[in-house]
């Protein structure tokens, strides 16, 4: 399973939906838009996904700095 979870704080608790997930990928950090194309693209279609957190059509949010209130990117 690949699981692209931005870090920040308001939905820290959606780790619960994969903690103890056997063989799971997960993506907690900022990633270039390559290596997440590269990671989508190379993911088996039997292989479930998660996108979990802030979202928008252009992407999910995160931050560099999960003090700060606002979002560095998205």
């Amino acid at each position: 399973m690949l699981i692209i979870h931005p870090k920040d704080r308001t939905t820290a608790f959606l780790s619960a939906l994969y903690d103890g997930a056997d063989n799971a990928v997960v993506i907690t950090e900022n990633i270039s838009r390559a290596d997440l194309n590269h990671r989508l693209h190379h993911t088996p279609k039997s292989e479930r996904i998660l996108l979990l957190g802030h979202g928008s059509d252009k992407g999910l949010f995160w931050r560099e700095d999960d003090s700060r209130p606002n979002f560095d990117g998205i």
